[in-house]
């Protein structure tokens, strides 16, 4: 594979080049957020269709890590459509057999409570107006029996999946399944920490 970059090294390449043309200029800054957002939807296409490779399954978790970092420093307009739909793969569909691709579901999703957790909370407790457009694309899974609405009961039904997975799940030798069990832990703790503590 030597010589070839992957997506994620380009799509960090364009950003760079993008960043420097901003700084001499600062009517480029408009250009520098519309080719994150362009990108991050080409990205997110493959992403979110294809899954994680199973040969690198960290790219999958490392992708969704910058996405949350990025969304929370809110540089462009942002929704939880991304945040939904990472919860989406790893808590309200059937889990994948392989443990590796399984944890890199549940990986991903904790990237969003981590980094964006308490923005994602916000928007719970206080919806607002949501258009038919984002129902849509907030459809859940089969596993959850709710609506699309990113109301309380949605993020309780991912708060004990993700608890589940940390101390009810497969126990695992492999590393990366074991580093999603903790990481699974600190997300259902941090959910239910922002809970009390933005509900009362």
């Amino acid at each position: 594979m030597s010589g070839e970059y992957n997506k994620f090294q380009l799509f960090g390449e364009s950003l760079r080049e993008a960043y420097e043309d901003s700084k001499s200029n600062k009517l480029r800054l408009v250009s520098f957020q519309t080719t994150i957002v362009l990108e991050l939807k080409l990205t997110e296409s493959n992403l979110f269709t294809i899954g994680p490779d199973p040969d690198n399954p960290s790219i999958y978790v490392n992708f969704h890590a910058f996405a949350a970092n990025l969304f929370e420093r809110r540089i462009f307009p942002t929704d939880p459509t991304w945040a939904i739909w990472a919860q989406r793969e790893a808590h309200e569909k059937s889990p994948v057999k392989e443990p590796s691709i399984r944890a890199a579901y549940v990986l991903a999703a904790a990237q969003w409570i981590m980094w964006s957790g308490q923005s994602l909370f916000k928007q719970v407790i206080f919806t607002g107006d949501v258009s038919p457009n984002d129902l849509q694309c907030w459809t859940p899974g089969p596993l959850y029996g709710g609506d699309s609405r990113l109301s309380l009961r949605r993020w309780r039904f991912w708060k004990d999946s993700f608890s589940h997975v940390a101390f009810g799940g497969e126990k695992e030798e492999e590393a990366f399944v074991q580093e999603s069990n903790k990481v699974a832990a600190k997300a259902s703790q941090l959910m239910d920490s922002l809970e009390r503590s933005m509900t009362h």
